[in-house]
């Protein structure tokens, strides 16, 4: 009877103890797999994917996001989103309302590119909740290969157009002779 009930207490403290660190230290593997998961996700996402302020201003963008403007990720973080894609300074605000509600945007406009040549997209808006501070969360999509579908239908269509037209024109004419 060498242990007495203060040994004993004592003995229940660190035991509680350990397992609160053991506890924490299944959180916070949890928490890095989690944080690898959504690094993995933001950075691999075949969409340009920019997080903003309210403002505009580009907190993070990822790597789809180098590729189609053109600029560095460090460079990104100097622009607006609404100067990127030549929106008016204030279309932001006009939608504030219906962002900060939970609402979606969409937008068709032109990312101009480092490169010079603008590049149809896209634009979803969305409010993310990321922790203090409320931000948006903003995919492009890349609409140039529906663009170029497009030109090409409206020139198939023209091509027939005329193509019956001429005909048509032809056999009125020789009615009226």
């Amino acid at each position: 009877n060498s242990f007495n009930e203060e040994h004993l207490e004592l003995m229940q403290a660190i035991a509680d103890q350990a397992g609160i660190a053991i506890y924490n230290a299944q959180l916070y593997d949890s928490l890095q797999a989690a944080h690898r998961r959504y690094h993995e996700l933001f950075e691999d996402s075949i969409d340009p994917v920019w997080i903003t302020d309210f403002n505009g201003s580009i907190l993070e963008a990822n790597r789809q996001s180098e590729c189609m403007s053109g600029h560095e990720a460090s460079s990104l973080n100097t622009h607006t989103a609404s100067d990127m894609l030549n929106l008016a300074p204030d279309w932001l605000d006009e939608h504030r309302s219906a962002l900060e509600a939970g609402g979606e945007i969409s937008q068709e406009a032109l990312l101009f590119s480092h490169r010079g040549s603008p590049v149809p997209v896209e634009v979803h808006i969305r409010k993310v909740d990321t922790g203090a501070v409320p931000t948006l969360q903003w995919i492009l999509r890349d609409l140039s290969a529906r663009k170029a579908l497009d030109a090409l239908r409206d020139d198939l269509m023209a091509m027939i157009y005329h193509d019956l037209r001429s005909p048509l024109s032809n056999i009125i004419s020789s009615l009226d002779m």
